[in-house]
C-alpha cells in the first residue's frame, strides 16, 4: 500500500510545500482506489482500509503543520 509510505515524507516535511505534494498524492492515491470500485473492480475490504489509512495520514499532516508553526514539540 503506497500510503504507508507517506508517513516518513510528512515526518521530514519542511514546510507547506512539502505537506501539500504529500496530501496531492493521498489525493491521486485514493482517485484511483475509487476508479477501481465505481469499474467493479476493486476490493471493498482494501477501500476501507485505504480509508483508514489516509485518515491516520490526514492526523500527521495535521500535527506536523502545528509542529512546523511552533504549536507543539516536533517530537510531540
Amino acid at each position: 500500500m503506497r500510503l504507508f509510505g507517506l508517513a516518513d515524507r510528512i515526518a521530514k516535511a519542511d514546510g507547506e510545500a512539502d505537506l501539500a505534494e504529500v496530501e496531492r498524492d493521498i489525493d491521486d492515491i485514493l482517485k484511483g482506489e475509487l476508479q477501481k470500485q465505481t469499474a467493479g473492480g476493486g476490493d471493498p475490504a482494501q477501500t476501507a482500509a485505504f480509508g483508514l489509512a489516509t485518515h491516520r495520514l490526514e492526523h500527521l499532516v495535521v500535527q506536523r503543520r502545528a509542529a512546523l508553526a511552533g504549536k507543539i514539540g516536533v517530537g510531540a
